[in-house]
């Protein structure tokens, strides 16, 4: 019986690639690289749990390198 287990305020990779405009893929990239340093994942190949907070300040920072 698998479930996801999300903490309160965290989203996955594909509701990040949304609010960020990139692929599922490249926001799990960015979180094994530690571009998203505060992303976790309990365990190997389980979601990883984004806080809503971390995706708010990596598109400042993005959007602020843009400009």
């Amino acid at each position: 019986m698998d479930q996801k287990v999300y903490k309160a305020n965290t989203i996955g990779t594909q509701e990040a690639g949304k609010l960020l405009g990139i692929r599922s893929a490249t926001v799990a990239a960015k979180c094994r690289n530690g571009e998203l340093p505060n992303a976790k994942q309990y365990k190997p190949g389980t979601p990883w749990q984004i806080p809503l907070t971390e995706i708010e300040d990596y598109r400042n920072t993005y959007y602020k390198k843009m400009k």
